[in-house]
C-alpha cells in the first residue's frame, strides 16, 4: 500500500522568504555556522500546522475533508514576521526559527479546528501545544560548543529587515518526499478560507463625515512601553496589543523604535490604527517603519517622561530599567499602568498596586481602556 509523507501548512509569500534568507545570511556568518546547521531553503519554508507522518494513499481525501471542515467559517487574516529565537533557548541554541505576530488568536484558532478534525478521523493530536514560528536551521549533531553559543549570541541580537503584513488566505495539503539534497513539497490541496469582503465604494455606502467631537484628539492615547529588544514570544504580545488598541479607536504612543515598540506598532498599522514614536534622537529615519508619526527630540532616555506623558495610561510589556522609568513617570502623573510580565513595585518589602498585572494582550487593552474611560 502506498503511503504519503503528509503534513498541513499555510504558504509563505516572497516577501517573508526574502527576511528568512536575509536572517540565514547573517547567522552564517558566525564562523562555523555555515557547517554546523542544516539550514532549510527559504523558498520552501512553511508554516506547520499539523504534521501527519505517512499517511495511507486511500486516506488523503480523508485529510482534505477533515481540512476543508476545519476552515469552514475562519476568515481570511494576516500575519507578520515577528523575533528570531531559539529552542531550547539562546544559551544552547538546536533549533534557530523566526516568531510570527499579526492575528493569532485567528491562527490558534484554525490550528486547533485542524487539530480536532483530523482527531476525529483517528490522526492522534499533538502532545506538545502549537508554537508559530518559521524554522531558519537545525544544530547538527556533536556541535562545537563555541559555535553554538556564538549562534546563540548571534540570534539573540538578530535584527530582522522590515517586513510589513502579509494575508493568510488558504491551508494546504503537503507531500513531503525526502531526499539527500533535501525535502521536495508537492501541493496536494488548497482549503481557501472565507474571503472578506471588500469595503464598500459607493457613494450611496460610504461612511457618513466625521463629527468634529471624533476627532483624534478625542480618541484614547495609550503609551505601550517596553524593551528595544525583546524575544519572539514578547514581541508577538506587543503586535496583539497594538492590534486591539487600533481596533478599539486609540492612538498608539510609544518610543518609536525597535523590540517590544516595534512590534506593537506593526500590530496597530495591520489593524488600521495610529502610531506615534516619540524618539530620543536628532533623525525621524530612527523611527521603526510601523511609526506614522515621527517625533525628533534630542533629548535621549529623557524622552521617556514624553511618551507616558503624551498619553492617558500605559502597557508596560516586560521590559528593563529604561521601562521601570516610564512606570515611575506615568505613576509619578497618576497615570494607570497595566503590565504583561513586567516589574512589579514593592515598598518597605511588600508590593503596592502601581502595576497591575494581567495575563493577555486582550486582558491589558480592556483593562486599560476602562481606566481611560473613568478618568
Amino acid at each position: 500500500m502506498e503511503h504519503i509523507r503528509t503534513f498541513i501548512a499555510i504558504e509563505m509569500p516572497s516577501a517573508v522568504q526574502s527576511v528568512m534568507a536575509a536572517a540565514q545570511k547573517a547567522l552564517q556568518a558566525v564562523p562555523g555556522a555555515r557547517d554546523d546547521v542544516k539550514w532549510v531553503q527559504p523558498e520552501i519554508i512553511h508554516l506547520t500546522l499539523k504534521f501527519l507522518g505517512d499517511v495511507p494513499a486511500s486516506r488523503i481525501e480523508v485529510v482534505h475533508e477533515a481540512v476543508t471542515r476545519a476552515c469552514a467559517g475562519v476568515p481570511a487574516f494576516t500575519l507578520a514576521v515577528g523575533g528570531a529565537g531559539a529552542y531550547p533557548n539562546v544559551r544552547r541554541p538546536r533549533v534557530l526559527w523566526i516568531g510570527l505576530g499579526g492575528k493569532l488568536d485567528v491562527l490558534a484558532h484554525l490550528q486547533d479546528m485542524v487539530e480536532r478534525e483530523l482527531a476525529g478521523e483517528g490522526f492522534p493530536p499533538e502532545e506538545r501545544g502549537f508554537t508559530p514560528h518559521l524554522t531558519l536551521g537545525r544544530v547538527r549533531r556533536d556541535p562545537d560548543p563555541a559555535i553554538v553559543q556564538a549562534l546563540g549570541r548571534a540570534v539573540d541580537g538578530l535584527q530582522l529587515p522590515a517586513s510589513g503584513p502579509f494575508p493568510v488566505r488558504a491551508v494546504l495539503v503537503m507531500r513531503s518526499d525526502l531526499r539527500p539534497s533535501g525535502p521536495i513539497y508537492t501541493r496536494l490541496h488548497t482549503v481557501p478560507l472565507v474571503s472578506v469582503p471588500a469595503e464598500p465604494d459607493s457613494a450611496s455606502s460610504a461612511p457618513p463625515a466625521r463629527d468634529p467631537a471624533s476627532s483624534i484628539r478625542s480618541r484614547p492615547f495609550i503609551a505601550v512601553i517596553g524593551g528595544s529588544r525583546c524575544d519572539a514570544g514578547v514581541a508577538a504580545q506587543a503586535e496583539e496589543v497594538g492590534r486591539l488598541l487600533a481596533e478599539a479607536g486609540a492612538v498608539l504612543v510609544c518610543g518609536g523604535r525597535g523590540g517590544v515598540m516595534e512590534a506593537a506598532c506593526r500590530g496597530a498599522q495591520s489593524a488600521g490604527g495610529l502610531t506615534v514614536g516619540i524618539l530620543p534622537g536628532t533623525d525621524r529615519d530612527e523611527a521603526n517603519p510601523y511609526v506614522d508619526i515621527p517625533i525628533v527630540t534630542t533629548i535621549g532616555f529623557a524622552r521617556n517622561i514624553m511618551v507616558v506623558n503624551t498619553a492617558q495610561a500605559a502597557i508596560a510589556i516586560s521590559g528593563s530599567h529604561g521601562t521601570l522609568s516610564e512606570i515611575a513617570y506615568a505613576r509619578q502623573a497618576g497615570l494607570p499602568v497595566v503590565g504583561l510580565g513586567t516589574w512589579q513595585l514593592a515598598r518597605a518589602g511588600r508590593l503596592t498596586d502601581d502595576v497591575e498585572l494581567v495575563d493577555t494582550p486582550a486582558q491589558a487593552v480592556a483593562r486599560v481602556l476602562e481606566c481611560v474611560k473613568r478618568q
